[in-house]
């Protein structure tokens, strides 16, 4: 994963715990009696939580990242590393108005979104004429 991608997701989450603050933290927080630390901790079993959230911010940057690449395959390489699992790989899928369905395998959505992305760009060039 890119790393500035990863430090922009942990901030993003870093804001979210910090808004659900409580008055009694903030005060805790303001007395200097207490102070908040940052931990890498493993998550205690994968199959009970599922990461697939894509953060609209996040979702733009991929978008953003993919405009930039003139190849289907280097298209399909970069969503293969941002879109971890079939759920991620669906949630970004209609993030871009791609058409999907419930037998559509993580594959399948990244080939979609390839073509409805760079693939289009593609057609369109030859279509004008230009390289």
């Amino acid at each position: 994963m890119n790393r500035s991608l990863l430090k922009e997701e942990i901030i993003e989450k870093l804001i979210q715990e910090v808004d659900s603050f409580s008055d009694s933290d903030w005060e805790k927080l303001e007395n200097k009696a207490y102070e908040t630390k940052l931990r890498v901790i493993r998550v205690a079993n994968k199959k009970d939580k599922i990461v697939f959230d894509l953060s609209e911010s996040r979702m733009s940057r991929i978008v953003e990242e993919l405009n930039g690449f003139s190849t289907r395959e280097d298209g399909k390489t970069f969503l293969e590393a941002q879109l971890k699992n079939r759920k991620s790989a669906e949630q970004f899928a209609k993030y871009l108005s791609v058409a999907c369905t419930k037998q559509d395998k993580k594959e399948d959505l990244i080939n979609k979104i390839v073509n409805t992305t760079i693939g289009a760009r593609l057609r369109s060039r030859a279509i004008k004429g230009k390289n």
